[in-house]
């Protein structure tokens, strides 16, 4: 093996290299279609945290970057497709006529035949776009992997902070401005903005190395960083930074617009960007239909978050009301049991005791839920733990009688009474709409 030159490649490496673009098209056509696909299971990760958990930043932030980083490569391997196969199509016109253009046959004047002429043969624009084909993909885990190291340590900077500065942590703001100096770190136009002259400086570079390798390290750019360092060192390097902004914000820009059409609330979430121009979708109105407060309307795929009935349109006699089970009723229930004298723990395995408990639960369940049909309070309701049947959520289920309400349009309200600072407030979980036929 030639070892005289540390950048010359061995020959099986080489050739494994001019068949790269068959390697390139079966990787991106194989992961587009799970790429595609991946919000759904990025969406159940976020609802079964905010559901089994307390609220918190670090979990957004993960399911941003995962979204983003699908994007990030699903819009790079489209375009290395949709360029494969123009470099395809280009190759088969070389072979079909490899003598070029038949000006002849043509009858151009000379001053148009002298233009085309003095323009790319076929042969130099098929080179030029197996580079471009080359570099698309190339770039494309680069952006992905700098997507990834970009969120990764905006996560761990966000878990100290949960811990040094919680009211820094609790400003979504604030993970803006540190989303956007991160990403010009990573890019290194902060690194070439303060530290570019001084790093020709021995001292200084000894000084500043150690924090530069931690940085890499954090943000995973140590897995392409002498790649990164070859493109800018031989391409201009305001080109390579607007290419890589300009593709950070498509990834950015389409997980924005699929997030826009999501009916899903996202706590300290960005705004979603939408081409949306109708003024009157989001009107401050109790009425409003959701499929997911709808039992009949739920597939396989959906969620129901908070609530649910079994229909919009109502045919029996009674409403079933499901309650997803939120981690954050835990310590106003365990107040609520404490003070009612609930059981956690089975005394004795009698029916008597399951009896008296079953009593106790009921009661902390009414004092702690509040159903409102029309503004009037139902009463005496009994609830019941259930695992949704289509869904897969744990939750409380009750049966409301609605036999003695009039024909037509009816609205439900859900809300519960939180525990805060030693008091109970009622907090709203949902408003369900119906019409009772």
């Amino acid at each position: 093996m030639n070892t005289g030159n540390k950048n010359s490649l061995p020959k099986w490496i080489k050739k494994i290299q001019q068949q790269s673009w068959q390697i390139e098209i079966l990787i991106a056509s194989g992961l587009i279609i799970f790429l595609y696909n991946i919000p759904h299971y990025l969406f159940n990760f976020l609802i079964d945290y905010e559901e089994s958990a307390l609220p918190r930043a670090e979990p957004v932030i993960l399911f941003f970057g995962a979204f983003i980083f699908s994007r990030a490569l699903l819009l790079g391997f489209v375009a290395t497709l949709f360029l494969r196969a123009l470099w395809l199509a280009f190759l088969g016109i070389n072979f079909a006529f490899p003598d070029g253009i038949n000006f002849q046959k043509l009858s151009y004047s000379e001053f148009f035949k002298e233009k085309i002429e003095k323009s790319k043969t076929i042969s130099e624009r098929i080179i030029s776009l197996e580079k471009i084909c080359s570099l698309t993909y190339s770039i494309t885990i680069m952006v992905t992997l700098f997507t990834a190291g970009m969120f990764v340590l905006l996560t761990v900077l966000y878990y100290g902070l949960y811990y040094l500065a919680p009211s820094f942590y609790d400003n979504p703001n604030n993970g803006i401005i540190l989303l956007i100096l991160i990403f010009l770190m990573m890019l290194g136009i902060v690194d070439w903005f303060f530290f570019g002259k001084m790093k020709r400086f021995k001292l200084i570079s000894q000084i500043y190395y150690p924090l530069y390798k931690l940085f890499h390290w954090f943000t995973l750019s140590s897995f392409y960083q002498k790649e990164y360092l070859v493109f800018i060192s031989n391409v201009n390097r305001w080109k390579v930074y607007g290419i890589f902004i300009i593709y950070f914000l498509l990834a950015f820009e389409i997980t924005m617009l699929e997030l826009s059409n999501i009916d899903i609330n996202i706590k300290g979430a960005i705004p979603p960007v939408s081409f949306e121009e109708r003024n009157f979708l989001t009107l401050p109105t109790l009425s409003f239909i959701s499929k997911r407060k709808y039992e009949s309307k739920l597939n396989e795929n959906n969620r129901i978050i908070s609530s649910a009935i079994q229909s919009d349109i109502i045919t029996g006699n009674f409403l079933r009301v499901f309650v997803v089970y939120l981690k954050q009723y835990d310590e106003s229930l365990d107040s609520l049991f404490r003070k009612n004298n609930v059981k956690l723990k089975p005394e004795h395995r009698t029916m008597e005791f399951y009896r008296v408990n079953d009593s106790l639960i009921q009661k902390s369940f009414n004092e702690f839920f509040v159903l409102e049909i029309d503004d009037k309070k139902i009463e005496n309701n009994v609830w019941y733990l259930e695992k949704h049947y289509k869904t897969g959520e744990y939750g409380f289920v009750s049966y409301v009688p609605v036999s003695d309400l009039p024909k037509g349009g009816h609205l439900l309200i859900i809300k519960f009474n939180r525990l805060r600072h030693g008091k109970f407030n009622q907090q709203f979980i949902s408003n369900i709409p119906f019409f009772l036929e």
